[in-house]
This record gives structure tokens, sequence and C-alpha cells, in this order.
């Protein structure tokens, strides 16, 4: 697959989380700045801002087998701007009951203004309680409720947190495929290659909420390894 194209002015938020035996946990945030360029001092402390926040709304939320160890944030203006990775103290959630299945998460839904077909804009929570489960099938309004406000406090800190230069941050989504071609092998075999935009559309998230259907993320259960 080709290089991705630059974004100005926009971070790539990656936290990374362990979860009992899967060690690579992974969920991508992305925020527009509107300040001046973020230098790597700039994004430690951010890093650090989200640690803190992280441990404020998400930690009392999950169990603490579900721990946030790494960040990493990327300024993708250019392939030669700031980016770091930061590991952080301990950073576990805090309930000490059982935790669902690896596999099983928690949908965030984010909202844009453009309309789309396809999937959308969303996190896959991971590290949710077995009782907060009504059923097989769904969260318990409890969860739904609570975490929906857990989750928008610690998204309103990250923007929060983008202030270089004294700018503000917004939450985005970056798109940076549009549509397929159809590639015919010489065994025979088509394959759908999505076409890369030469540039990329930044949408801004105008809501989210909880998807109160349980989710599922199989590459979490580690079945290949």
């Amino acid at each position: 697959m080709p290089a991705l194209p630059v974004v100005p002015k926009v971070l790539k938020v990656v936290l990374r989380q362990t979860n009992g035996t899967d060690l690579d946990v992974l969920n991508i945030l992305h925020y527009q700045y509107t300040g001046t360029a973020p230098s790597v001092a700039d994004l430690t402390e951010m890093a650090a801002d989200i640690f803190t926040s992280w441990n404020t709304n998400i930690a009392p939320n999950v169990v603490a087998q579900a721990v946030l160890d790494t960040i990493e944030i990327i300024d993708l203006s250019s392939a030669t701007s700031a980016a770091v990775t930061v590991t952080g103290p301990s950073n576990a959630g805090s309930i000490g009951t059982e935790g669902v299945p690896a596999g099983t998460a928690m949908v965030m839904k984010y909202g844009i203004a453009r309309r789309y077909r396809g999937g959308h804009p969303r996190s896959y929570v991971t590290g949710l309680a077995v009782n907060t489960l009504a059923n097989a099938n769904t969260w318990g309004a409890t969860i739904v409720a609570t975490f929906g406000i857990a989750w928008a406090a610690f998204c309103l800190d990250i923007s929060i947190a983008c202030d270089f230069g004294g700018g503000t941050g917004n939450q985005v989504n970056v798109s940076y495929f549009a549509g397929f071609t159809n590639h015919t092998y010489p065994s025979g075999r088509t394959k759908a290659i999505p076409t890369l935009r030469v540039t990329p559309l930044v949408d801004l998230i105008t809501g989210q909420s909880v998807n109160p259907k349980v989710a599922s993320q199989r590459r979490r259960n580690l079945q290949s390894s």
C-alpha cells in the first residue's frame, strides 16, 4: 500500500492498551489543531494530560486487566513533523470484578455532517465488566449512560490539550480512501483495492453516543497466535 498523504494540522492519537494476554489493543483518534505546529515537548505534555484524563474518566469504568500503557501522538502535517511515544505510569482500570472476553467491546459512535455509505467513525472500547451487561447482546442502561458521559469528557480533555501556541483543538475523522477498484490476480481471484484520496477528507466530529449493542473485535481474542 502506498504511503498515506499528509493531513495538515491534524494529530493522530494512538491509545495502546493491554487486556489480559493481548498486549496491543488499539484505539485511534484524530484531532485538528488551530495553533502553531507542536514540538516534541508539546506532544509529550499532551500525552501526560491524556493519561491524567484517562485515569479520571475511563479507568473507574473498566476492569483492572485493562491497562492504558502507551500513547503515541503523531503530527500528520508532514513526514518530518513532531511525533512521540510516551509510556505512562500505572493506568489500570479500577474495577476489581470479572471483565468481559477480550474480543467483546463497547462501540462509541461519532457523528459527522457528511453522509456516505459504509462504516462510520467509531471506537471499540475494551475492558468492561461482565456485570455491566443487561444480557448477552446488550449493555445495561447504567453503563451506557455513565460511560457515554465519561468518554465525552475524555475526548473533550484531549481537545483542550491541543492548545499549542494558544490554539484550540477539535476531534475529527480523517478519510483516506474513496471507493475501490477490483483487481484480478493471475489465479483468477478478484480483490477490491481501496482508492487512496489525493487529499484526505477531514470531517468535524459533531457528536458521539454509545451503541447499546455488544460489539466484537475478534482479533483481540488472539485466535491466530
